[in-house]
């Protein structure tokens, strides 16, 4: 029985679709059917036709159905016509991000695990008295301008303290007129002015949050670790003065040590200059800020242009000598106890001793108090 072409293209037309079972739920699929075929179909118009057998399906492939891996695209139901649309593509795999996001997670954790260690040894190195981690933020122009400074300074604060008995009057003032409060104040305010420099010397580290500010107040703390336990309502008096006589024996021993007396060590030779400009201009930096005080309430013009280079001793005793002369027994009391000077054999340039410059001068309350040192220490 003959058919006609029309029918014969419906029929090939099923050929090329395979089937799928009840659970595929009607969705079709293009078969591997060659296109020869519907070339010799459609030129073929008589004679008899035995349709084409259906190709069968393999089962091994019904599972991927299953799996959600179909082979070919699904018909989309809203598109006219009913062609088929592609699948859209497979959406990026949710661990991709999740594996992202805990690599930074474990970048982070292994960042503050390694700022943790890293500020434990700073802290150890701290309480070892080494800072060169630390160090190694300093920039070297600003510690090179702070020994200029500081030897400048030196010399003005020395060749005005040598002139016009202006340490005696300064001395007199700082134990027995400036209340002790005000007297602890200026000083943490001269401090506060030294950690400024200090911050300013570590810029970039204090930039990165690498340096704090703790570590540089223990820092300060290492290098004039006088301040604040010998700065005290008790002892501020004697310390600074004892402080002031040794700057103004330059180049001897005692102001050699008072400017190298760190509790700090390095492992890094540069490191050490860095250390000794930094007490120095601490130190100098604070006594040019409280003398400067005190010239600002009792002005001198009085500046000695020859700066000897003496002993300390020599020092204390040149100033015992000028106390006297002014009568202030609280200044003469300091430098015998201090620095143990003897009435008896200490002598003035003129080859005088003390008590008879304190007869001479007659002041009497200076004579009685040279005596009675006199007595204890002879007795």
């Amino acid at each position: 029985m003959s058919r006609s072409i029309r029918d014969l293209r419906e029929l090939i037309c099923a050929s090329r679709l395979s089937y799928r079972d009840e659970n595929d739920n009607g969705e079709l699929c293009l078969s591997d059917t060659s296109s020869d075929d519907v070339e010799e179909c459609e030129m073929s118009t008589q004679g008899k036709f035995s349709p084409p057998k259906l190709p069968k399906r393999k089962k091994d492939l019904d599972p991927l159905r299953k799996k959600g891996k179909p082979l070919s695209p699904s018909t989309s139901s809203g598109s006219s016509g009913g062609s088929c649309s592609p699948l859209p593509l497979p959406p990026i795999r949710q661990g991709s991000k999740s594996s992202l996001s805990s690599g930074s997670e474990k970048e982070k954790y292994l960042e503050v695990e390694d700022n943790k260690k890293n500020k434990a040894v700073r802290n150890d190195n701290k309480r070892k008295g080494n800072f060169d981690w630390m160090l190694s933020f300093a920039d070297p122009t600003v510690i090179k301008e702070w020994l200029v400074r500081a030897n400048e300074k030196v010399k003005d604060l020395t060749s005005w303290l040598l002139a016009d008995s202006n340490f005696v009057q300064f001395a007199h003032f700082w134990l027995s007129t400036i209340p002790k409060d005000q007297r602890r104040e200026l000083v943490e305010v001269e401090i506060s002015i030294v950690i400024d420099e200090f911050c300013f010397a570590f810029g970039s580290g204090l930039k990165d949050n690498i340096v704090t500010q703790e570590d540089i107040t223990s820092f300060l703390s290492a290098i004039f670790w006088e301040f604040p336990s010998k700065f005290s309502d008790s002892e501020c008096g004697p310390f600074f003065l004892y402080v002031v006589i040794c700057l103004c024996s330059i180049r001897k021993d005692s102001y050699k040590s008072l400017l190298s007396n760190v509790n700090c060590g390095t492992e890094n030779k540069k490191f050490v200059e860095f250390i000794l400009a930094a007490r120095a201009f601490a130190i100098i930096n604070l006594c040019v800020g409280v003398l400067g005080f005190f010239q600002k309430i009792f002005p001198s013009k009085g500046l000695d242009s020859h700066i000897p280079s003496r002993d300390v001793m020599d020092v204390a005793t040149e100033f015992a000598f000028d106390a006297i002369c002014k009568g202030f027994v609280d200044v003469v009391e300091y430098l015998l106890s201090s620095f143990i000077v003897d009435p008896h054999n200490a002598k003035s340039k003129n080859g005088k001793s003390l008590l008879f410059a304190a007869v001479v001068s007659g002041q009497k309350e200076v004579v009685g108090h040279l005596l009675q040192v006199s007595l204890k220490r002879h007795s």
